[in-house]
């Protein structure tokens, strides 16, 4: 990261947050899936707090309509999100699909829907790695389209997906079923 006087302190925190998600997931693969697991349940929370606290302007907006969705390019490529399902779906093993009833096709259907902790935790990735590269890159002036877009896509998507892969690594944690899958 440049070294920018001008970032807010919780614009750095969380920068510093995302890096430090990014990295963890980029080590999966040198991990056991009890212990990634376990760094996972203390970044996940911290994200959610520090998206749901986040003030782009400095004020409570739900006002997304003009909002530069472009503040935050794409930087992560598809074979890179690829390898990280696979690096984490080989670390859960059996246990990286679950069902999840609250899936809203499942509220109107008997068949329940099939969902992956490494792709959620990838999606979230994905998101992270673009965050950190756009705070990176940005200035002054872009710094609160930049949070601003990571406050929209956490209220249109991604507080859901933390919840989810939250949910499902507490159990599997809590279960200690991946300590005895190593």
């Amino acid at each position: 990261m440049e070294n920018n006087s001008s970032i807010s302190p919780e614009a750095l925190a969380l920068t510093a947050l995302a890096v430090e998600y990014c990295k963890a997931v980029e080590n999966a693969g040198n991990t056991e899936a009890h212990e990634f697991l376990s760094g996972m349940l203390r970044s996940l929370p911290r994200i959610y707090i520090m998206l749901f606290d986040l003030k782009p302007y400095g004020e409570e907006t739900d006002d997304f309509e003009s909002l530069n969705t472009d503040a935050i390019p794409p930087v992560m490529r598809e074979e890179e999100y690829a390898d990280a399902v696979n690096v984490m779906s080989a670390l859960f093993g059996e246990y990286d699909t679950f069902l999840d009833t609250s899936v809203e096709d499942m509220q109107y259907s008997d068949t329940p829907v099939a969902r992956s902790l490494a792709e959620l935790l990838a999606d979230i990735l994905q998101v992270m790695m673009d965050f950190a590269a756009a705070m990176k890159d940005t200035d002054d002036f872009s710094q609160a389209d930049v949070l601003a877009e990571l406050k929209y896509r956490f209220h249109s998507y991604l507080s859901e997906i933390i919840c989810t892969a939250l949910r499902t690594a507490n159990m599997l944690f809590q279960e200690q079923k991946l300590k005895d899958y190593e």
